[in-house]
């Protein structure tokens, strides 16, 4: 059984829209019944996968039955055919010890060539002034991204309105490419957002986030790379003690306007991408890496990698949304990137974790300051002293307490910082959202933690330290 087989068991009609990854089928969404929202890969493991946009739901075939049929898990393996202990996340799989496992080996990409450069950038310069001179995208961007007129100059974000953008590659310094016509291929640069990337003053590649109604298909591209560009990571701060590792380029300007002066920021351009050799230079020095991809399975699969090639890495998702460019309309993100460092880095973080704005808290300079790591504790059982009901607690304290007794998930907690660990191979995106969202942006619940007395609060002991 395979995920197009179990959709089209429902009456659904499934078209086949892209060979990627195996084959793409799109087609009404068995829940919503949105029309072209719902997507299916049925090549993929366990199944295949799904994700529909209008519902914001994606899982694999398991995952499909619980959703659309309201199964429970070992209804839904015996509906897919599948073995419900081999698939259960909650049994530990086999996996090579670390000494056997290949050593991260971070590439070093070569610069664009000089005669690229010129040309890129005369071409971002001309896109930063149609942006610049534009009021009415000026203000659009930052009602939808959060991002101001400082940020959009600090790094020449431009817009690019011609359609028609073609240029023999040859005079950009590009090797020559033949159709099938016979006819030399050119250089087509799309309309759509222009983000450079400059590396000390040097112009390192050009990206072009392209609008929804240019694409013609689910297979093409959002983000347009130029031709000639490098690959080095985008970063901004060098030598710094805190990184923030996020996805887009846009979560990246967002993240260094609201917070580059406490920590270094990375756009990673996708969950599977490895940071390159200039930036694991300054990720091995550093004492805290806030790893903070989008909040879906590629991006959960991908934290398992810095996990285990950082150990200063922590996973930090957002608490509102899948990433900081849907957040920032709920939840400040300095005091998101605030609540993930040690408090000798920003002081009055109590506030900042009672959902203060920014500015409630002095920051520190990162580099300047010389903060100890925290040491790692081990968990410690101990009973539960009463039911919820007789405590009379806030709403919020009791269902962070319903989760931690729920889910394999522990929250340290020390004069310094509060931290979360999920037990490895535990991956359920929802809860560990709602986990991180009490835990680091909810008063009463920050109130409780350091009020228990414990460093390390799991489900058996999360009310023991009330009277």
């Amino acid at each position: 059984m395979d995920i197009l087989t179990a959709v089209q068991a429902k009456g659904l009609q499934m078209k086949r829209v892209a060979t990627t990854n195996g084959g793409e089928w799109a087609g009404p969404c068995p829940v919503c019944a949105g029309n072209d929202r719902f997507r299916v890969w049925p090549q993929k493991e366990k199944g295949g996968g799904f994700y529909c946009r209008q519902c914001d739901k994606a899982g694999d075939l398991i995952e499909f039955y619980k959703w659309a049929d309201k199964m429970s898990y070992p209804q839904a393996c015996e509906a897919a055919g599948m073995d419900a202990k081999k698939y259960d996340d909650r049994y530990p799989k086999p996996t090579l010890p670390k000494s056997d496992r290949q050593a991260f080996v971070p590439r070093d990409y070569a610069d664009p060539s000089e005669l690229w450069r010129e040309h890129a950038e005369k071409f971002v310069a001309a896109c930063h002034a149609e942006l610049m001179n534009n009021a009415a995208a000026m203000a659009r961007l930052e009602q939808s991204r959060g991002i101001n007129a400082a940020t959009v100059e600090r790094f020449m974000l431009g817009m690019n309105l011609d359609q028609a953008f073609y240029r023999p590659r040859v005079s950009w310094g590009l090797p020559e490419e033949i159709k099938e016509n016979g006819k030399p291929k050119k250089l087509w640069i799309p309309r759509g957002l222009v983000i450079p990337f400059y590396d000390d003053g040097d112009l390192m590649r050009v990206r072009v986030r392209r609008p929804k109604e240019d694409l013609r298909s689910a297979a093409d591209p959002r983000y347009y790379f130029v031709p000639g560009s490098s690959a080095a990571i985008m970063r901004c701060g060098d030598r710094r003690r805190a990184y923030v590792v996020v996805e887009s380029d846009l979560d990246f300007a967002l993240v260094a306007q609201e917070a580059g002066e406490l920590a270094g920021v990375l756009s990673m351009g996708t969950s599977s991408a490895k940071p390159d050799a200039a930036c694991h230079a300054h990720l091995s020095r550093a004492d805290v890496i806030l790893v903070a991809i989008d909040f879906d399975e590629a991006g959960a699969k991908a934290w398992e990698w810095w996990r285990d090639n950082y150990p200063s890495a922590e996973r930090w998702p957002v608490p509102a949304g899948k990433d900081p460019g849907e957040m920032f309309r709920d939840v400040d993100v300095r005091a998101w990137v605030v609540a993930g460092l040690p408090s000798g880095w920003a002081l009055d973080r109590a506030d900042l974790s009672s959902g203060a704005s920014r500015g409630a808290g002095q920051a520190v300079d990162p580099v300047s300051v010389d903060v100890a790591p925290t040491a790692v504790v081990e968990p410690e059982e101990k009973a539960v002293d009463a039911p919820p009901a007789d405590l009379g607690l806030p709403q919020s304290v009791l269902a962070l307490g319903a989760l931690l007794k729920r889910y394999p998930v522990v929250v340290y907690v020390t004069d310094s910082r509060l931290a979360i660990q999920e037990q490895k191979g535990w991956n359920n995106w929802e809860a560990s959202k709602e986990i991180s969202k009490l835990v680091y942006f909810d008063a009463a619940c920050f109130a409780h933690l350091h009020g228990l007395g414990v460093e390390v609060v799991n489900g058996a002991n999360f009310y023991g330290g009330v009277k």
